[in-house]
């Protein structure tokens, strides 16, 4: 889940006794790539004693209408963005809450930081080395390998943590915990 609007209260009731995995409306986002109004889960919860409980309880919150769009990833993620009525006004028309989802996703997926291949410990230690002001010579030196060696071994770090520059690769590994 992206975003929600949920009060605090029930954010924490539904996590902490696990509605997640008998929610009709995450169950319907999983299956149908659609747009729906919670309305429509009704059916899903008439022979489902936990379906009934979430959305009973959700209820007790002012959770009880609201519109839901379900998106896919090129990778397969799936995403769901809920808009509980009090949040939006019915005048904003199904296709202009689907069009906000998918950009809103859209900025998601763009800020979110690319995947990166993991590290050998050999590249580490030329990065701690880095970190630590050394040159591609001196690397060399310390790590018993040529100075070209040591250069090439920075490039692939670099490339690896998808870093422009030395000081964006070391950044980038001390915020992702590959070195300290």
């Amino acid at each position: 889940m992206l975003l929600h609007e949920w009060p605090l209260e029930w954010w924490e009731r539904y996590f902490s006794k696990g509605y997640l995995f008998v929610d009709p409306a995450i169950r319907h986002v999983v299956s149908d790539a659609g747009p729906f109004l919670w309305s429509d889960l009704d059916p899903m919860c008439r022979d489902d004693p936990a379906a009934t409980r979430v959305m009973r309880e959700a209820s007790e919150f002012q959770l009880k209408n609201g519109f839901t769009v379900s998106l896919m990833t090129l990778d397969g993620t799936i995403a769901g963005f809920q808009w509980p009525e009090k949040s939006w006004t019915w005048r904003l028309s199904i296709r202009a809450l689907q069009l906000l989802a998918t950009y809103a996703l859209g900025r998601k997926l763009l800020l979110e930081e690319p995947p990166t291949a993991p590290l050998t410990p050999r590249e580490q230690d030329v990065l701690r080395w880095v970190a630590e002001g050394k040159t591609d010579w001196e690397i060399g030196v310390i790590l018993h390998v040529s100075e070209h060696t040591a250069d090439k071994m920075l490039r692939l770090v670099r490339g690896k943590l998808a870093a422009s520059t030395r000081a964006h690769a070391v950044a980038k590994a001390i915020r992702l915990g590959i070195i300290d």
